[in-house]
């Protein structure tokens, strides 16, 4: 994508969300999605990305941020690998706390997991040349979408027992 608005503070989202809408178009059984940045951006659920995210993709989505934004008090640290450095995580669609446990049990060994430290590779630095539209593709769904085996099923019983 070449025409990319400006960052705002508060405002990631006018930035993220159409990249993100390009990425994910057509993709096919996205139940869940993980994003670099914030869910909400205070306790009274101001939107931020995730939420957004959220409501035009129809699925819960998990915000991982790498810095404190000052009103997301909300957030809670995570802890992984043996960094001091905690992860902030808000969540839009599912429960905070289970949004907290996904992320601490996601693979990888240090502090930021390995499905997000693809994705950044990826939008930093793109796939090589020569790859095929199968590989391409293939690498955007694993860059962007981690799946949980049970997670409609656990969603469906928080749901019902809310």
């Amino acid at each position: 994508m070449t025409d990319v608005a400006p960052y705002q503070p508060g405002e990631f989202y006018l930035r993220e969300l159409p990249p993100l809408r390009a990425a994910l178009a057509g993709l096919p059984g996205l139940s869940l999605l993980l994003i670099d940045g914030y869910a909400d951006l205070d306790p009274d659920g101001r939107p931020g990305l995730g939420a957004r995210a959220a409501e035009e993709f129809g699925v819960p989505v998990i915000g991982v941020a790498k810095t404190p934004f000052r009103t997301a008090t909300h957030a809670i640290a995570v802890l992984r690998g043996t960094s001091a450095r905690p992860l902030y995580v808000t969540a839009a669609g599912m429960p905070r706390a289970d949004a907290a446990d996904l992320v601490r049990q996601m693979a990888g060994l240090h502090r930021l997991p390995d499905a997000l430290r693809r994705a950044d590779s990826l939008a930093r630095h793109g796939l090589p040349i020569g790859l095929g539209p199968a590989v391409r593709s293939c690498a955007r769904q694993s860059a962007v979408m981690w799946r949980l085996p049970d997670y409609e099923g656990s969603q469906r019983r928080w749901r019902s027992e809310h």
